[in-house]
């Protein structure tokens, strides 16, 4: 069985730290990310080489996280107004099967990015398919 730390954590404060693995994750990957991009609607903003990524992140909800998912699916899809940039979803590996219930055609179709957060904060990319 997996200990609790920040990255398992279930219900308030479980999106806080799978937001900050991903802000660190981009960083590394020589991304610039934006403090605090809120004017924009999303949770995080990255800049690279021109592109702009625009990610929504929610963390485990526990009974929850089936809605919450959907509502992600919906705060991305909202923010598809500019057809140059990125789009991206961000979660915890524990809610991995439910970001899955939308087909993998229809989200190749989106062109959606995923920043999945394993329960050590390590960040796995997944890329349109």
């Amino acid at each position: 069985m997996t200990e609790q730390n920040e990255f398992t954590i279930v219900g308030r404060g479980s999106e806080a730290p799978i937001e900050t693995a991903i802000r660190e994750h981009l960083a590394a990957d020589g991304w610039s990310v934006e403090d605090r991009p809120k004017a924009t609607g999303v949770d995080i903003l990255a800049h690279r080489d021109g592109r702009r990524l625009l990610i929504e992140v929610k963390g485990n909800t526990g009974s929850n996280s089936g809605l919450d998912v959907q509502t992600l699916y919906g705060q991305i899809l909202e923010r598809m107004v500019d057809p140059s940039d990125e789009f991206a979803l961000g979660y915890p590996t524990a809610v991995r099967s439910k970001i899955d219930r939308v087909p993998a055609r229809v989200q190749a179709l989106l062109g959606l990015t995923f920043f999945e957060v394993d329960e050590n904060g390590a960040v796995t990319r997944r890329d349109p398919s």
